[in-house]
């Protein structure tokens, strides 16, 4: 939160644009809502710019949206959240499938096994609940079943 102006997101745009005065989704929060927002301004490389598109870097001014004068505060956003026009054909998970190689490790990876998972800006625990093989050990590959223990992450396919 910058004083004066409000909160302030940073990130990488990945598909399609993104304009001062744009209605968006903020989330997912704790509760897999997604909050309205509105674009105040945009800057990138530290120049007031109208609109930004994909492949672009860029810091955006939100602030809440709706009837009930809402508020948005510093504790509503955590890094890996998504800024998207529309929910439809996107649902948070708490639970993913991922092809995984063990490149070096001390022991084995079984079921019940806790990592931090590395999905793009995402950086959160999982708890391994589901394995094909028994164990893992080091060069070993396997289909494992996650689950995140803090939060819902959208996440695509591939």
């Amino acid at each position: 939160m910058i004083s004066g102006i409000g909160i302030v997101v940073s990130g990488l745009v990945k598909a399609g644009t993104a304009s001062v005065g744009d209605k968006l989704l903020l989330g997912p929060g704790k509760d897999k809502m997604f909050r309205e927002v509105i674009v105040k301004s945009i800057h990138q490389n530290r120049d007031t710019v109208n609109s930004v598109k994909a492949g672009q870097l860029a810091c955006l001014n939100i602030r809440a949206r709706g009837k009930n004068k809402e508020t948005l505060n510093r504790s509503d956003i955590r890094k890996g959240m998504s800024i998207i026009y529309t929910i439809k054909n996107t649902e948070p998970v708490w639970e993913f499938e991922a092809d995984v190689v063990i490149l070096n490790h001390a022991t084995t990876v079984k079921t019940g096994y806790n990592a931090v998972a590395h999905i793009g800006v995402i950086r959160q625990a999982v708890s391994i609940i589901k394995m094909k093989k028994v164990l893992l050990r080091s060069k070993e590959k396997g289909i494992l079943r996650f689950r995140f223990l803090y939060n819902a992450e959208m996440i695509k396919p591939g």
